[in-house]
């Protein structure tokens, strides 16, 4: 699956390009899945910072109903003052990873008794969010 970071005012930063490009790399482990950085502002993911706008992601295929050159993901806590990403920071990527692959939030699967838990690994939250997704 590809994905971009819009051209503009919330284009982010190369640091914050790369902690989401490491990242990423976690959802194939477990999702059977690949991600791919592509120049292309038509990519299905398109990413922006916006820091007033919180994190977000269409789900799934909705992505494919917004318009060309909008974002389909916005990662605005993900700062660009360290190289590496926080524990947060990383958790959000993963989360709106997830909500773009089409899965639903993780707290709505019946295994987590309708809670977010801190410190997690990944594993626990893909099968937690894919759950939740079947049960819809």
């Amino acid at each position: 699956m590809n994905y971009c970071f819009l051209a503009g005012k919330y284009q982010g930063t190369a640091v914050q390009h790369k902690k989401v490009a490491k990242v990423v790399l976690e959802w194939e482990k477990y999702a059977h899945i690949h991600f791919k950085e592509v120049d292309d502002q038509t990519a299905t993911i398109r990413i922006t910072f916006n820091a007033r706008s919180g994190a977000w992601a269409n789900p799934g295929t909705t992505a494919n109903d917004v318009k060309e050159g909008a974002a389909t993901m916005n990662l605005g806590p993900v700062k660009a003052d360290d190289e590496e990403p926080t524990d947060l920071e990383k958790g959000y990527i993963l989360h709106e990873f997830g909500h773009a692959i089409g899965l639903g939030h993780e707290h709505q699967s019946p295994f987590m008794d309708g809670e977010m838990k801190v410190g997690r690994t990944l594993s626990q939250v893909y099968i937690s969010m894919l759950v939740a997704q079947t049960l819809r």
